[in-house]
């Protein structure tokens, strides 16, 4: 859904260059220059107001159809608690790692789920060991019993 807007996107950017060059190298009904750049930035604008439309659709159709499939996860995840610890149960989960996840977003979220208990920890171990640029997107499993050099190298490999 997002390739296919953002292809129209790009379909709408050059039209609008090949308009503006055929329109820039002709003269637009004997009007002067400065009413010809009037007409060319209101052209612009609207295009820009399209664009901007469908990029919010876009977002608002994605984050949609990912919410249920999070909410799945997250009860998956409460499931997969291991109760073999009475004091402190194992969590195990699967961390979906989303493109552009940056390591304080790797933390916050290993947090969250119970994996770790101090997400300021781990970003600074990350951090000290030079990893935050090595995360990588997709799912990794992990669990609560392991330390920060495991879950980091979990979640810098490829699964």
């Amino acid at each position: 859904m997002i390739r296919e807007v953002l292809r129209t996107i790009g379909v709408a950017c050059i039209v609008a260059g090949g308009l503006l060059y055929f329109i820039s190298s002709g003269d637009i009904g004997g009007q002067s220059d400065g009413k010809r750049l009037q007409v060319k930035l209101d052209q612009l604008q609207k295009e820009l107001d399209q664009t901007k439309e469908m990029l919010a659709i876009a977002q608002t159709v994605s984050s949609s159809e990912k919410k249920p499939v999070e909410q799945k996860k997250k009860k998956k995840e409460e499931k997969a608690i291991s109760k073999t610890e009475p004091t402190k149960p194992i969590v195990k989960t699967i961390l979906t790692i989303d493109p552009g996840s940056n390591s304080a977003v790797v933390s916050a979220l290993l947090e969250r789920t119970g994996v770790i208990d101090d997400a300021a920890a781990f970003d600074a171990y990350l951090a000290d060991n030079k990893l935050t640029g090595k995360i990588q997107i997709g799912d990794h499993e992990v669990d609560s019993s392991m330390d920060f050099q495991t879950i980091a190298k979990q979640v810098t490999s490829v699964n």
